[in-house]
């Protein structure tokens, strides 16, 4: 997702989901100015984006790569060693800490920071040799109470929940 502010004169593009103009500098907006166009919120089967600012439940953060050899090694998603997911949970949270700006991206355990992997490999070509990649997505989730604004960018604020 992408937003971006006027610069030299050009026009302010707008904001995928609520199609609101910014125009300018973001630097020192606040945490209860910063636009929502600037998350990624998700509907609770993670199919749709939302409008941060509408009740929801998750917030993608990144999407992680990871591929490892499958001969003789795991063949499903529940089969992902142990190590790869600690790493990954690692890279999760670090990156959760560096977009909400805050060293507890869990906010004292009102929020879960959750890697949600698949593995878009098939039965047949994991058979014969193929690499096993596991497609990750990390995010934030806020249950059982809806998030109403996005926490990226929002330090030691107050979440977003309605």
């Amino acid at each position: 997702m992408s937003a971006s502010a006027s610069v030299a004169g050009r026009p302010a593009s707008r904001g995928p989901t609520n199609h609101r103009q910014y125009v300018g500098s973001i630097a020192d907006l606040g945490t209860d100015r910063r636009p929502g166009a600037f998350g990624s919120c998700m509907s609770d089967d993670q199919v749709f984006e939302v409008s941060c600012a509408t009740p929801h439940h998750k917030e993608f953060l990144a999407t992680l790569f990871s591929v490892i050899g499958t001969e003789g090694g795991p063949t499903a998603t529940a089969d992902m060693p142990a190590s790869l997911k600690a790493t990954l949970d690692a890279q999760c949270q670090e990156i959760a800490a560096r977009l909400t700006q805050n060293p507890d991206p869990t906010y004292d355990s009102r929020l879960a920071v959750v890697v949600d992997s698949t593995v878009p490999v098939s039965d047949a070509a994991r058979r014969q040799g193929a690499s096993l990649l596991f497609y990750s997505i990390c995010m934030v989730v806020s249950d059982p109470v809806p998030l109403t604004g996005s926490v990226v960018g929002l330090g030691e604020g107050p979440v977003p929940t309605g």
